[in-house]
C-alpha cells in the first residue's frame, strides 16, 4: 500500500485496475463501504473466480435488502438468480439483468460499475 494514501483512494485504484488481492486489504482499512464500492469487489470476486464469491454475493444481496427494503421479493429472488449464474454460461446476460435490476431500484452507479465490468 502507497504510504499516505487513503484506504478509500487505495481501493478506488485496486477495482479499476482489477486487483482483487489489493481491493481486500484496502477495504479491510475503510470503516464504511457504499453499496457500489462492495458491490465492486464482489463482482472482482467473480470474475477472479474467487471461491468466496456465492458468500460475498449474497451477503451484498443481504445488505442491499435491508437498505432499500421496498424492491420487494420478487426482485431479490431474481437478483439472487442472476448472481447465481453469473458463474455459468451466459455470464453477460445475467450481467445485463443484474444491471437492469439494479437501474430499476434507483442504484445507477451500481448498474453503470456491473454493466460496464
Amino acid at each position: 500500500m502507497s504510504a499516505g494514501a487513503s484506504p478509500y483512494a487505495l481501493l478506488r485504484r485496486a477495482l479499476d485496475a482489477g486487483r482483487l488481492d489489493t481491493a481486500e486489504m484496502a477495504a479491510r482499512e475503510c470503516p464504511h463501504l457504499d453499496l457500489t464500492t462492495a458491490l465492486e469487489l464482489v463482482m472482482l470476486m467473480q470474475r477472479d473466480g474467487d471461491a468466496r464469491y456465492e458468500k460475498a454475493a449474497t451477503r451484498w444481496l443481504g445488505r442491499f435488502l435491508a437498505d432499500k427494503p421496498e424492491v420487494g421479493l420478487a426482485v431479490a429472488a431474481e437478483l439472487a438468480e442472476s448472481f447465481a449464474v453469473l458463474k455459468g454460461v451466459m455470464p453477460d446476460v445475467a450481467r445485463s439483468r443484474v444491471a437492469l435490476l439494479l437501474q430499476q431500484a434507483g442504484l445507477g452507479r451500481a448498474s453503470d460499475s456491473v454493466a460496464g465490468g
